[in-house]
């Protein structure tokens, strides 16, 4: 991916501009975290095709992805402070609720029923409060999303709790959302059962 991509990516697929608005980055920071972030990836992609040509075994391979991953941390934080860092966290591990709060207030954009930027947080404060703790915040696609919150969301609770505060419309396409990822919840017991690799969640 290039550099270009990687950031359009970044902006417009990872909402990275929402962190920075939640964060109050200033113009400068947000140019030097996205500098930290374009390197770190550079990085792994180097480290990715040093192990493949060396194969130096599971452990120091581990190790070394390890160690990348302290130093764009300590980077961050370093530019973030505790409290920037801290928000950071908590925005990655949102990744995949993110994607579907985006995908639900994207439905009704151009309505009457647009989303208020409240309303968003809330609903997305709603599914964090519903998922797991131990879920991942990589997200791939929109689709890895939708199989990932399948099962680790507690649907009911959540729709209980949208519905309060979400207009009839906007609750009918948070409900078709969740609707998605009850589908992947039949799609990745029919794999198991089946045998079928699904991909990494």
């Amino acid at each position: 991916m290039s550099r270009q991509n990687f950031l359009a990516n970044m902006r417009l697929y990872e909402s990275y501009p929402r962190f920075y608005r939640t964060a109050g980055l200033t113009p400068e920071q947000i140019q030097k975290f996205e500098q930290l972030m374009v390197a770190s990836e550079e990085e792994k992609r180097d480290l990715g095709a040093t192990l493949q040509a060396q194969r130096p075994g599971p452990e120091v391979a581990e190790k070394l992805r390890r160690q990348m991953n302290e130093k764009l941390q300590a980077a961050q934080l370093e530019l973030l402070g505790a409290d920037g860092y801290r928000q950071l966290q908590d925005f990655q591990r949102a990744k995949h609720q993110d994607v579907l709060v985006t995908n639900v207030v994207d439905a009704v954009a151009l309505t009457a029923e647009a989303f208020t930027e409240a309303q968003r947080e809330q609903l997305l404060k709603v599914l964090v409060a519903n998922t797991r703790p131990d879920v991942g915040a990589s997200a791939k696609s929109q689709w890895n999303s939708y199989i990932v919150l399948s099962s680790a969301v507690d649907w009911p609770s959540a729709l209980a709790q949208a519905q309060t505060f979400l207009s009839p419309a906007q609750f009918v396409a948070f409900k078709g959302n969740a609707g998605n990822s009850e589908i992947w919840a039949l799609v990745r017991e029919f794999s198991a059962r089946e045998g079928i690799p699904l991909g990494k969640n």
